[in-house]
């Protein structure tokens, strides 16, 4: 909750919306219950199980290894006494229940402030999985909130997770307050506060923001001061520099000030404000009344008028007299509507009970680091490590029931983040080179890939212990294709292979032996690997200048082709003369025209194989419709063609012999 009735809205133009990228090498201080609040809140209505395991292994994975970020998780202590109003209330919100249907064992004095055993246990679950995840975990001794607070203003970390708005009261100099790791709904992924901002924005530094949570509320105090919001306490906080508004508020509170010790008031004579007052026309508002200045005119009018008319001229709505006396009655009326603002808060506080909680005061100003040998002490604790495998598959097996190979396969981006952030915090001169899981390296990049607008190497690694197989490790193959199945994608069905695809694309025989691939950051792998990186380079190089010339040699033998017409991509059809010849016997099977039998009077050219004068001679004496000749003549246009008639071959047959 934190500061109540708006604070958060009062904040929200000086919100700052950034993505996950902002994060990236970034010390944030999480507080552990919100996170699993959070989480029951997600899955409230979904069977899973132990729902608090999954979702923190899940989260811490990809804030490490995809984001970038280095999370220290800080556990509450012992909740101060204050505080137990506040959280009763959210545990009957929660669970849906009534005060009075409440056990005795909750709403007794001796276990009213214990914590749910429950959420507890979730917690201490927790807690084992993140150190087994080599994550730091600090434990609070009262609020977690407050440790957040003070490990970001002494710069331990970068800022501090959570909705609470008593971070800021705390002393905390930057407040993530929503951080979305899934952005299912396409909201701002970071939305956080700086208390810079807030000081010249709106003039509040750290005993304001005490000051505001007395006024209008907090956990520790709810109600505040009634009748209190947001936007009169602002006002009232401006006015105060940050060194005497507590002290304001403890004499306000004690009924040692009153109003009149804020403001000057002059006692006004009411008969002299009669007696000075002013009568003004009803029609235009100028000093004077309608019947003068029907009758004289209107002197304000007449100045204001371009054409100098004497006439009064209608007021507009939002008309205000600048006459002395009007001057002086709304600075009278400013005067006593100040007053009575000054009268009625001051009254409210000096009438709430007990107000200012000097315990409230002593929680929000008191820390936790207080001297140099806690700041060390706290900075001894936060150290990230590599997970612990072995023990990690037993835990998350007795608890979720996953097989350890699929533990391996979720794992494996945070150990290869581990591993290259070693690498790249080695000495350079240093001879040997540390082993992932003693027993694998990186081998080459083979890509880049783009995931979520933000480019990512592929690096692919090998095994560089004999006996050990990085792919029976994870029971898979990421992304891993054999050699020769690499091969036969790049040749065809008959085995022939392309010289451009091989001008192109070079793959050596080594490259193909890799166990898995992952995605990786690549400024990481830059700093890591700076020799992969290098070769990587050269190789992109090489296929963009090979590509190059390939195009070049398209273009030069695309330019080298003759031009074609636009007809020549159409079929013509062309009249062939048939100039075949039959053989000695007079044999042929060429077609032969003929007139249709409709049409007998009209005479008719049939085409036939050229044969002997004596046998052309014989058929035109005997035929009366018919001629032949030796060579066909072009077709008559619209004259239909039909085979020769079985009488006509029958006798050509006879003549022959």
């Amino acid at each position: 909750m934190g500061i109540g009735k708006g604070f958060w809205d009062e904040l929200r133009p000086l919100a700052r919306m950034e993505d996950l990228r902002s994060l990236r090498g970034k010390k944030l201080a999480i507080d552990l219950s919100y996170w699993l609040v959070q989480q029951q809140t997600a899955v409230k209505d979904q069977h899973v199980r132990k729902p608090h395991l999954r979702l923190t292994f899940y989260r811490v994975v990809k804030l490490v290894s995809k984001v970038g970020a280095l999370p220290v998780f800080v556990v509450d202590g012992e909740p101060p006494a204050l505080k137990d109003g506040v959280r009763m209330e959210r545990f009957k919100r929660f669970c849906d229940v009534d005060e009075f249907s409440l056990p005795e064992f909750w709403t007794s004095e001796e276990n009213c402030g214990s914590r749910n055993p429950v959420f507890e246990e979730n917690v201490e679950d927790c807690v084992t999985l993140l150190e087994l995840l080599g994550m730091p975990v600090l434990r609070a001794e009262g609020e977690a909130e407050s440790l957040c607070a003070a490990l970001n203003r002494e710069g331990l970390v970068d800022a501090c997770v959570s909705p609470d708005s008593d971070a800021l009261v705390h002393g905390a100099k930057c407040v993530i307050k929503t951080l979305q790791l899934e952005n299912k709904n396409k909201g701002p992924e970071v939305e956080l506060y700086r208390a810079e901002d807030i000081e010249a924005s709106m003039g509040l530094r750290r005993e304001h923001l005490v000051a505001l949570a007395l006024l209008v509320g907090c956990d520790y105090a709810p109600e505040g001061v009634p009748g209190v919001g947001c936007a009169s306490a602002l006002r009232l906080l401006r006015c105060y520099e940050e060194s005497e508004i507590l002290d304001r508020l403890r004499a306000w509170g004690r009924g040692e000030l009153s109003y009149k010790d804020e403001v000057e008031v002059e006692a006004v004579d009411n008969a002299a404000e009669n007696r000075s007052r002013v009568s003004h026309c009803s029609k235009c508002g100028h000093p004077g009344n309608k019947k003068v200045h029907t009758r004289s005119g209107c002197q304000e009018c007449s100045a204001a008028s371009a054409d100098n008319l004497t006439d009064c001229m209608p007021k507009p709505t939002d008309f205000h007299c600048s006459c002395p006396s009007c001057l002086e009655k709304a600075k009278n009326k400013t005067e006593k509507r100040l007053n009575d603002w000054w009268a009625k808060i001051c009254h409210k506080m000096s009438t709430t009970p007990g107000f200012p909680d000097e315990e409230i005061i002593s929680l929000f100003l008191d820390s936790e680091i207080e001297t140099e040998e806690d700041i060390s002490m706290y900075a001894s604790d936060i150290d990230w490590s590599v997970p612990d495998v072995e023990e990690l598959e037993i835990f998350l097996e007795d608890h979720l029931f996953w097989d350890p190979l699929y533990v391996r396969q979720k794992i494996l981006p945070l150990l290869t983040h581990f591993y290259l952030t070693e690498l790249a915090s080695a000495p350079t001169g240093s001879s040997s080179k540390p082993l992932l899981l003693g027993a694998y390296a990186p081998l080459c990049i083979q890509r880049i890939k783009i995931e979520q607008g933000e480019p990512l190497y592929r690096l692919a690694w090998k095994s560089m212990k004999e006996g050990v197989d990085g792919q029976q490790w994870l029971s898979l193959n990421l992304d891993a294709t054999p050699a020769a199945e690499i091969k036969r994608k790049r040749t065809g069905e008959l085995g022939e292979t392309d010289p451009e695809e091989d001008e192109l694309v070079e793959l050596e025989p080594e490259e193909n032996d890799f166990c898995f691939t992952t995605d990786e950051n690549m400024e990481v792998v830059k700093a890591a690997c700076p020799d992969l990186v290098a070769r990587f380079d050269r190789e992109q190089e090489e296929k963009h200048a090979a590509r190059a010339k390939v195009n070049k040699r398209k273009k030069v033998v695309a330019c080298d082709i003759k031009k074609r017409s636009i007809l020549s991509y159409f079929k013509q059809e062309k009249q062939v003369q048939n100039t075949q010849e039959w053989d000695a016997t007079g044999c042929g099977k060429s077609p032969v025209e003929e007139l249709p039998s409709q049409t007998p009077k009209k005479e008719a050219v049939v085409c036939c194989p050229t044969g002997t004068e004596s046998l052309i001679a014989s058929l035109n004496s005997k035929s009366k419709t018919t001629r032949f000749s030796l060579v066909s003549p072009p077709p008559v246009p619209g004259t239909p063609r039909r085979k020769v008639s079985k009488s006509v071959a029958r006798r050509l047959s006879l003549d022959k012999f």
